[in-house]
């Protein structure tokens, strides 16, 4: 008898392991879309901005007060590492004066030191910029034109920015917005879900 559950027990469990293994793989290879990963939602990100509007008005301030006028810049955390790029205005495209990336990038870093000179900046910009967006609870500000993007977050599909601009938006603008389905937080702030389908 024992023989007999044993003979059952055994393959039975090799079989388990087996799958556990093959689910594992295909979720580190995100061949499917997997219970495990982390996906957000457009309420999650309007409750954020709801709770953290201040941290929010204030990371936009600042960021605007450091951005050089003829200049775009990206900026982005992670944990104690941030990438920054800068670009020429509106993002523009010119092979006389090219895009500078540096990415993952540690403060006490040469790369550093090159981009935040070539700026204007110091440390304690980066260090502010930091604890800003993390005060903010989200992972990226952006500059284009009289116009700042922030990065709440981004899952495997979508991502989820606040469009925030220097002015309200016209009563004419909402009125499109609100007819193709764009939500407005605030007079000048935009709610964009950029999604890859």
């Amino acid at each position: 008898m024992r023989r007999k559950i044993f003979r059952i027990l055994i393959p039975s469990v090799i079989i388990l392991v087996f799958l556990i293994f093959v689910c594992v793989l295909i979720d580190a290879f995100s061949l499917f879309d997997s219970p495990f990963r982390k996906h957000y939602s457009a309420t999650e990100a309007i409750g954020n901005f709801n709770k953290k509007e201040i941290e929010i008005y204030q990371l936009v301030s600042y960021f605007r007060q450091l951005k050089p006028s003829q200049k775009e810049i990206s900026f982005s955390v992670n944990g104690s590492r941030f990438s920054l790029g800068i670009g020429e205005q509106d993002w523009a495209i010119d092979p006389k004066y090219p895009r500078i990336w540096g990415t993952d990038l540690k403060l006490n870093a040469a790369k550093t030191d090159t981009l935040i000179q070539f700026l204007g900046w110091n440390k304690d910009n980066i260090k502010d910029l930091q604890k800003k967006l993390e005060s903010a609870n989200c992972k990226n500000i952006m500059s284009e034109g009289s116009v700042v993007n922030i990065t709440y977050r981004t899952d495997d599909i979508c991502s989820f920015e606040y469009i925030i601009y220097d002015k309200p938006v016209s009563d004419s603008m909402t009125r499109v917005y609100k007819e193709a389905g764009i939500r407005l937080l605030r007079k000048n702030v935009k709610l964009a879900i950029p999604c890859i389908l």
